[in-house]
């Protein structure tokens, strides 16, 4: 019978303290997962927009080996640098959220 007294008043010790600790613990917990899915869509959008990039800079590609005019070609070859420097941004692991 010392076995189960034991286990009820470390039980009695506790709740309390529990009690008013788990609001806590689960604000804690859900701002975790916050971040985890932030980052996740942080990803997302930014591999999505890495792909919308490439493709700009490959259809520049075509139109600029597409075209004879001199000026137009001209005007393709900086928007294709342009959009170099800014795919260069986008893959930066040094500053991830800098889009």
């Amino acid at each position: 019978m010392d076995v189960v007294a034991a286990v009820g008043g470390v039980n009695a010790a506790f709740t309390p303290i529990l009690k008013k600790l788990a609001p806590f613990f689960m604000l804690w917990f859900l701002f975790a997962l916050a971040r985890i899915i932030k980052n996740n869509y942080i990803q997302a959008y930014r591999n999505e927009l890495t792909s919308v990039v490439q493709y700009a800079l490959d259809q520049l590609k075509l139109m600029s080996e597409e075209s004879s005019n001199i000026a137009y070609k001209a005007q393709v070859k900086q928007m294709h640098q342009f959009l170099s420097i800014f795919a260069g941004k986008l893959n930066d692991p040094e500053n991830p959220y800098n889009i």
